[in-house]
């Protein structure tokens, strides 16, 4: 969420989102693999259901939309997540087997026009009762799930520049191994003030992006 604004304030909407779309897939694919033995197919499978379909259609709709328009959708769309992540009620989600389709066809299609899915879509994954490897591994699937057809529309509208391969590749791995020291940081900084930190940032880009274009 912090890397995203930051691309789209430097290069622009068209190569940030597929610049984040290569580095998820990287960083998603190294915790599959760091915890592929717990992975719950079943809920993969019914996530995919609803995810794939709306990932291409906002992929397509990406690829088309007018370059001011998609950054103040950007900038509205982080806005919103940052306020309905703090509502009373993401603290109280209930999750079974049948709300997945949905929720995969909302994440993919916003992953798709906005850069990256929801940040409370995980809280989805935490209340259907996932112990901590098999939600690492369920939720970092059902993302890739997300990243491969975006990846393929990206390359059908001429996204995929060299300057978008190599900032993805890049980031990619910085993310891989940000994954490991990130985990350490955590530990020395209290959960609030991190949490704020993330949300003031995300916001000021949102209203930033909203007001400018």
């Amino acid at each position: 969420m912090v890397a995203l604004p930051v691309l789209v304030w430097a290069y622009g909407p068209a190569v940030a989102v597929p610049v984040i779309t290569i580095s998820q897939i990287m960083g998603t694919v190294a915790r599959i693999w760091l915890n592929r033995d717990a992975m719950n197919w079943k809920v993969v499978a019914w996530f995919a259901a609803g995810t794939t379909p709306f990932a291409i259609l906002g992929s397509l709709l990406f690829i088309s939309a007018d370059t001011s328009l998609l950054t103040r959708f950007m900038g509205g769309a982080m806005i919103a997540l940052v306020v309905l992540a703090q509502l009373p009620w993401s603290r109280k989600v209930r999750m079974r087997l049948w709300g997945f389709p949905p929720l995969g066809a909302s994440a993919g299609f916003l992953a798709a026009v906005v850069g990256v899915p929801a940040p409370f879509t995980s809280l989805f994954y935490i209340a259907y009762g996932l112990k901590p490897r098999e939600y690492m591994a369920t939720f970092s699937m059902s993302m890739l799930l997300i990243q491969i057809p975006k990846l393929a529309v990206y390359s059908t509208g001429d996204l995929l520049t060299p300057l978008v391969a190599v900032l993805g590749l890049s980031i990619g791995v910085i993310a891989i191994g940000g994954s490991w020291f990130g985990a350490r940081a955590l530990r020395r900084i209290p959960e609030k003030v991190f949490v704020i930190g993330i949300n003031v940032i995300v916001a000021a880009f949102g209203v930033l992006f909203l007001v400018t274009g």
